[in-house]
């Protein structure tokens, strides 16, 4: 698996951080984000992944942006790239990243805990532009795994997001008298997942 994602490693930017770029990602990842209530989708998740390609389900209380979504995608492929993966398995290699937490058994019993519909499917794959015209277009596959609702767009993957939940689930205390304002929220978020890389590395 590592071999596969290797020959890519040159091509993609280093992420100092957890810095991203809206450019690093139309430049180098292929994606598609869709809303679903079926929860088969989440039994088909590790039936489904590839070196290349994964996809994973998400409860949709717990996604606040679409960066939240985006930057354990890039956190995952550059860490198989690079040897430093804690999860042989890249779908849940990515897991790791959303959830911000080394621990695989203390992150999957966290999102069990919030595991009910709707949820957002999300499908990422590393661009090959010498592949780009034979693959098929990612949310046609998405929906046949996860049998989609709908599309979504960057912006509408944030629809059903649950400030308080979100809190909860990465162990963030709300701000000392202030209002909790999503803005606040991301930043730390991002700031959890970022860290996670640093960790690792």
């Amino acid at each position: 698996m590592i071999g596969c994602l290797s020959a890519m490693a040159g091509e993609l930017p280093e992420i100092i951080g957890g810095s991203m770029q809206p450019l690093i990602i139309e430049e180098y990842l292929r994606r598609s984000y869709c809303l679903t209530n079926e929860d088969r989708a989440l039994n088909n998740v590790p039936k489904q992944t590839s070196a290349r390609e994964f996809f994973q389900v998400l409860p949709a209380k717990l996604v606040i942006d679409w960066r939240q979504l985006d930057l354990p995608a890039l956190l995952t492929f550059e860490s198989f790239m690079k040897g430093y993966n804690i999860s042989k398995k890249v779908w849940l290699q990515y897991l790791l990243h959303f959830c911000a937490n080394r621990q695989i058994k203390e992150c999957l019993n966290n999102i069990r805990n919030y595991s009910r519909p709707p949820y957002i499917a999300v499908m990422y794959s590393l661009k090959s532009y010498r592949m780009e015209s034979k693959i098929p277009k990612t949310y046609v596959r998405l929906k046949e795994l996860a049998g989609c609702i709908n599309e979504l767009s960057k912006e509408e993957v944030s629809l059903f997001a649950n400030l308080s939940s979100i809190l909860k689930f990465y162990g963030l205390k709300p701000p000392y008298q202030q209002k909790i304002s999503k803005d606040y929220i991301l930043r730390r978020v991002l700031t959890k997942i970022a860290y996670l890389k640093l960790e690792i590395t």
